[in-house]
């Protein structure tokens, strides 16, 4: 009888201890996933004239036309600084992504249903508007600026999939060449082309 107890007592202990790791790594989790999107919040605050890529399709228009503004008439150098600070925030924002979906499929494996519903709405909020912000979705392109090439299989057939089940995509329609800052001159594109520059 006494044994009998004893493991009944070590079963819920153990149980227990599982629940108390699965709430720290929730906890865990959920600090973690926000503290990169107030990381993303200080990058909007710090370097204004690339905010227009943490924005949501809705407000995109009205970001890029504020940095125009602010920006006011900019030489070649200046936008191709721009663009090379431009793509860098685009990659830290396709990361994200690819680190939640990450987190996501590794809580599914560990049959965590309650952090895995979590990063699920955070999946949902990346491919379902900040990922179909008109500039992101051009740097993602093959044909624009290529960065789907940076990330693994997973991570393109889960944003591919997600683009196209949402029924309304349309690359050519949504996704921006230009952004807030032009297009570059065509003698430097030619120059770039070439290898002049």
């Amino acid at each position: 009888m006494v044994a009998g107890f004893a493991v009944l007592v070590s079963l819920a202990s153990a149980y227990v201890s599982v629940r108390a790791y699965r709430d720290s790594i929730a906890n865990e989790i959920l600090d973690q996933t926000y503290e990169e999107f107030n990381a993303l919040g200080e990058l909007r605050m710090n370097h204004w004239e690339t905010a227009h890529l943490a924005d949501i399709p809705e407000e995109y228009e009205r970001s890029c036309s504020m940095i125009r503004r602010g920006l006011g008439d900019i030489d070649d150098a200046k936008r191709c600084e721009l663009l090379v600070k431009e793509r860098s925030f685009a990659i830290r924002i396709f990361s994200m992504f690819e680190q939640v979906l990450y987190q996501h499929d590794n809580a599914r494996g560990a049959r965590d249903a309650g952090r895995a519903q979590f990063l699920d709405e955070v999946l949902g909020y990346f491919t379902g508007r900040l990922l179909l912000n008109p500039r992101l979705v051009y740097y993602w392109l093959p044909d624009g600026g290529g960065l789907r090439a940076l990330f693994e299989p997973r991570t393109r057939e889960y944003f591919e999939s997600a683009l196209s089940r949402s029924g309304t995509f349309d690359q050519d329609r949504d996704a921006d060449p230009e952004g807030p800052y032009g297009l570059l001159s065509e003698e430097l594109v030619a120059k770039t082309d070439s290898g002049l520059v």
